[in-house]
């Protein structure tokens, strides 16, 4: 055998008998399956979320029209990124369940909120994959137990 293929032989040893998580890390967020998401947004059904996470009358005024663009907010789409606007104009139009859970996660000009996280990711519907859900229920509750959390960012679980 030549010398590359003994190498690339041993690598795939140690690959192999590595523990589950050991290339990845014990952080790793662990994946919920449909049932344990769907019990995760049980416990949301009731919520009632807070100030923040509700429209206001001046939001509605301000971000009530069909072409706003929230998610542009966001993503930075030529506007800018202002987290305040796209949470409000979120909050308003109901479609980016997505967006509000990253914003209220990561505590972008707001404070961190799971629950009101939980809370939008589990309102996502057609937003959404069901798997892309999963993963990012199950990144929340990592986030919950972390010393220091590693922000939700949905593109690292865009599957659709």
């Amino acid at each position: 055998m030549s010398r590359p293929s003994v190498i690339a032989g041993r690598f795939l040893m140690a690959v192999l008998v590595l523990p589950p998580g050991a290339l990845w890390g014990q952080d790793e967020d662990k994946i919920p399956d449909e049932a344990e998401a769907q019990a995760i947004c049980a416990r949301f059904a009731n919520y009632k979320p807070g100030a923040e996470a509700v429209a206001t009358e001046a939001d509605r005024k301000a971000y009530g029209a069909k072409a706003a663009d929230c998610k542009g907010y966001v993503y930075d789409t030529g506007q800018g990124t202002d987290y305040d606007k796209g949470r409000r104009c979120c909050l308003v139009h109901g479609d980016c369940n997505r967006e509000l859970a990253m914003i209220f996660a990561n505590g972008w000009g707001v404070r961190r909120d799971y629950d009101a996280a939980t809370y939008f990711l589990c309102r996502t519907g057609e937003e959404i994959a069901p798997f892309e859900q999963w993963e990012m229920l199950g990144h929340i509750e990592g986030m919950r137990k972390a010393k220091q959390p590693k922000d939700l960012d949905f593109c690292a679980y865009a599957e659709s």
